[in-house]
């Protein structure tokens, strides 16, 4: 059995701003950091054999944090990058809801209709995140615990498919918060998650 622990990279300068970060992206804020932080400190006593990060700043940053000064590897892997938004990124999200509002709709409310030409759509997130979630799966056992920083929709493709859910049911729930933490274990062909998106270690907003 495989234990994985999934979570997003901490809150950006441009989640702050309701920007489309993608393949594009901003640093993290002081509260994302700061909660990174509060994470490492939940995770502390967890020996993780690997960690797996997107290799987008935001995400790297986020695991370097976690790992702390522990002897643990990070691997970087293209597959965890978050959606590829193509001319929408670096866009505020109303500026992009006000110019093409029925493909923003689509993006939220019909995934299966949410076609971008110079970006990706959810079935090509899929194609490339399921596989190696796959892969971790199946190369780690004997209940070794790997940690995964990634992104909003990868995370939620990756659950989703954790649940057995089709994109078109992709938001039956909602987009992960920035450094929440979920702990699935996998075994086989099956999933069995422990917690979900728990964010008890976050600071306290003033």
């Amino acid at each position: 059995m495989t234990i994985l622990y999934l979570t997003r990279h901490g809150q950006t300068e441009w989640n702050l701003q309701a920007r489309f970060q993608g393949h594009m992206g901003s640093p993290l804020t002081e509260r994302g950091i700061n909660n990174a932080k509060n994470l490492s400190d939940k995770l502390k006593e967890v020996e993780f054999s690997k960690i797996y990060s997107s290799p987008q700043k935001r995400a790297y940053d986020t695991a370097e944090i976690i790992k702390r000064d522990r002897d643990i590897e990070i691997i970087t892997d293209d597959r965890l990058k978050e959606m590829n938004f193509g001319e929408w990124e670096g866009v505020k999200a109303e500026k992009i809801k006000k110019n093409h509002s029925q493909m923003f709709d689509n993006l939220w409310n019909n995934p299966l209709d949410y076609s971008m030409e110079s970006g990706e759509s959810y079935q090509d997130v899929y194609d490339r995140v399921i596989p190696i979630i796959e892969e971790i799966k199946n190369k780690y056992d004997d209940n070794d615990k790997v940690l995964l920083v990634a992104h909003g929709i990868v995370l939620a493709i990756i659950m989703m498919y954790i649940q057995g859910r089709s994109i078109d049911n992709l938001w039956k729930e909602k987009v992960l918060a920035n450094t929440s933490l979920t702990i699935v274990e996998a075994k086989n062909d099956e999933f069995d998650i422990k917690l979900y998106g728990d964010t008890s270690h976050f600071e306290v907003e003033k």
